[in-house]
């Protein structure tokens, strides 16, 4: 199953993405090409991508959210999560690159949503 996405805008200078289906080596470069198309339009703007409807997500997936993130830092997001991704996150040690208030903390004490 092929990953899609869709964009809110959302106040404040806030867009939310929802992902849904696959994250893999198809979908990396497109992934990171529309952030940072959504980051480019402001230098205040901050993604959160919703991860609840992934299925899968591999080390390419995890790649584009690394590139995300060292590109843009703390203003790409990962919101709420499905149990797939957090797994994935967990194992490869990443859980707390990704802990930035999704589950209603500052990510300070290193907690993510799980």
């Amino acid at each position: 199953m092929a990953s899609t996405w869709s964009r809110e805008t959302m106040a404040d200078d806030r867009v939310r993405m929802l992902l849904r289906g696959e994250i893999d080596l198809a979908d990396e470069r497109p992934l990171v090409d529309e952030v940072d198309e959504v980051m480019g339009s402001s230098e205040h703007v901050v993604v959160e991508l919703d991860l609840t409807e992934v299925d899968f997500i591999d080390s390419s997936g995890v790649r584009a959210l690394l590139l995300l993130r060292r590109a843009h830092g703390q203003r790409v997001r990962l919101g709420a999560r499905s149990a797939p991704v957090q797994r994935v996150l967990d194992i490869a040690g990443l859980a707390d690159i990704f802990a930035d208030g999704a589950d209603g903390t500052d990510g300070a004490d290193g907690a993510g949503s799980r």
